[in-house]
């Protein structure tokens, strides 16, 4: 079973400041912690009439020992007959 993080520039870790060796930082302050990153990607963000690009890193680690799987739980209602 993995366990995922995501990291944005809006990452306390920044302090407000979101550079190249403040992400490099972060990145191997969270390597130390068991994540790698599997995914970066650039996603569009909107909402009350404004839009904005903003950088996202998908991080995950394994969960190690005892750890049960979460039941799947279904993305859609079920209809009521």
């Amino acid at each position: 079973m993995f366990e995922y993080k995501i990291l944005t520039p809006k990452d306390p870790r920044f302090a407000g400041k979101f550079d190249a060796q403040k992400l490099e930082e972060a990145l191997n302050i969270y390597a130390q912690q068991g994540f790698r990153v599997v995914n970066c990607a650039n996603a569009d963000f909107g909402g009350m009439g404004i839009s904005r690009n903003e950088f996202v890193a998908i991080l995950e680690r394994q969960i190690v020992g005892g750890a049960q799987p979460m039941p799947m739980q279904p993305m859609m209602p079920t209809p009521r007959r």
